[in-house]
């Protein structure tokens, strides 16, 4: 080929990149247009369902009335880890009952004043935690928060209405500076 064939034929070529190029950035264009659509259309989906109440959503509302006119709140008990602090204001108030689920020697090495021991390893654990009274308002505890959090699903199951499990357990209790009521024996038991 001549220079001169062989520059038109590179002009040529040359013109037909840009062309490829533009195509390509139109497709790309798209696919990022269509992609951010999607997102947009999901996070409107999520933010419906995040700002809604149960009742836009579900059609139910956990307030009814009754035929005499007054209003019985429906709603799900009260069932949630609490940190030291406010486990502590609660066994201060005396209006709660409080549940230590360590084995029978964890309790005897020390227990929260006034506790009542159901050892959570008891193979009849859940009989025992299903024959207390639902309506009472209960504290629950063991040795380092573990045994506590995994019983929070039955209280809910059982549909208890109140119920506070103890985060970090006797262990996170005695490090605030709380006292184990027979402590004195065992020093060393965290």
């Amino acid at each position: 080929m001549s220079r001169e064939k062989k520059s038109n034929f590179q002009k040529s070529q040359s013109h037909k990149t840009p062309n490829i190029t533009k195509e390509i950035e139109k497709s790309f264009n798209y696919v990022q247009l269509l992609f951010f659509i999607i997102i947009i259309i999901i996070s409107g989906i999520i933010l419906y369902f995040a700002l809604s109440s149960p009742k836009e959503i579900t059609g139910v509302d956990n307030n009814s009335i009754n035929e005499d006119n007054t209003q019985t709140n429906l709603q799900m008990g009260t069932i949630e880890s609490v940190l030291t602090f406010n486990f502590k204001s609660k066994v201060e108030s005396g209006e709660y009952i409080i549940l230590d689920i360590r084995t029978p020697e964890e309790f005897e090495a020390g227990h929260i004043k006034g506790a009542i021991n159901i050892d959570f390893y008891d193979q009849n654990f859940q009989a025992q935690i299903n024959s207390l009274n639902r309506d009472k308002k209960y504290l629950v505890y063991c040795r380092s928060g573990s045994r506590s959090s995994y019983t929070l699903p039955l209280f809910e199951q059982l549909e208890f209405n109140e119920v506070y499990e103890l985060q970090g357990g006797a262990i996170s209790w005695t490090r605030a500076g709380h006292q184990l009521e027979g402590e004195e024996e065992c020093k060393n038991c965290f």
